[in-house]
């Protein structure tokens, strides 16, 4: 496990967390959800914002085997999460970005079954789990937005592993790239418009010669979001938020 140090947690948090953070993180509901006294507002954003964590570029975050007791709020940079093959090999199993929550694979067993690294410079939020749950036996609204926000992460990995599942190596691209804007756009952010930590040759397909994806370094605009949505097989819908 990580060994936080009396730098890494108990101080304020920076001021690149601010007001726009908070509306567009996934740890809102908990913080200021509907129905709330002031003093249970006063509570949770201290539990929420009292510890927070920064990570260099390529710092790890967990690792697989360790301990669970805490979850990971991602308030900015993004992050990695892996396993490592029998013959050495890294596979990458998904990605964390601003507004994002982490660990929750852990939960159920107790430990981590993924390393997680940073892509880049970033903070993350420490939600030690054992005071989530005594909030949510103390105050009941706690637990139903607390399981509705499990139940939308999930919910979005289970999706994300359908797709994923019997597509070509460009139709797994288009995948990620839709699933990435549709998590953008549920944050506040563009979802037509974004940055990529990863290298730009993982991004160089037919997909940018058609013009589907305009690519510039790290940058990435969608340009016809429903050619994505026929490459995977899915629906076309109405298009997300530019």
């Amino acid at each position: 496990m990580l060994s936080y140090s009396a730098s890494m947690l108990n101080q304020p948090a920076p001021a690149i967390i601010g007001k726009v953070a908070c509306a567009r993180c996934c740890l809102r509901e908990l913080c200021v959800p509907e129905g709330f006294s002031s003093c249970d507002v006063d509570f949770m954003r201290r539990l929420v914002k009292d510890q927070h964590l920064k990570l260099k570029r390529s710092e790890q975050l967990f690792r697989a085997g360790e301990r669970f007791d805490r979850l990971f709020a991602v308030a900015s940079g993004s992050f990695k999460t892996y396993l490592i093959t029998r013959d050495g090999r890294e596979r990458v199993s998904g990605f964390s970005f601003a507004g994002d929550l982490m660990g929750l694979d852990a939960i159920a067993i107790g430990y981590h079954v993924t390393h997680a690294a940073a892509l880049e410079n970033s903070v993350v939020f420490v939600l030690p789990f054992g005071k989530i749950e005594e909030t949510a036996d103390r105050i009941p609204l706690v637990r139903r937005q607390f399981h509705r926000m499990l139940s939308r992460e999930i919910l979005r990995s289970q999706e994300l592993t359908l797709l994923l599942g019997n597509l070509s190596a460009e139709a797994r691209l288009a995948a990620f790239l839709l699933n990435l804007s549709q998590r953008f756009a549920d944050r506040g952010f563009s979802g037509t418009r974004f940055r990529l930590p990863m290298s730009r040759r993982r991004l160089v397909t037919r997909l940018e010669a058609a013009g589907v994806i305009r690519v510039r370094g790290k940058a990435v605009e969608i340009v016809q979001p429903q050619e994505l949505e026929t490459l995977v097989g899915i629906e076309p819908r109405e298009s997300v938020r530019a």
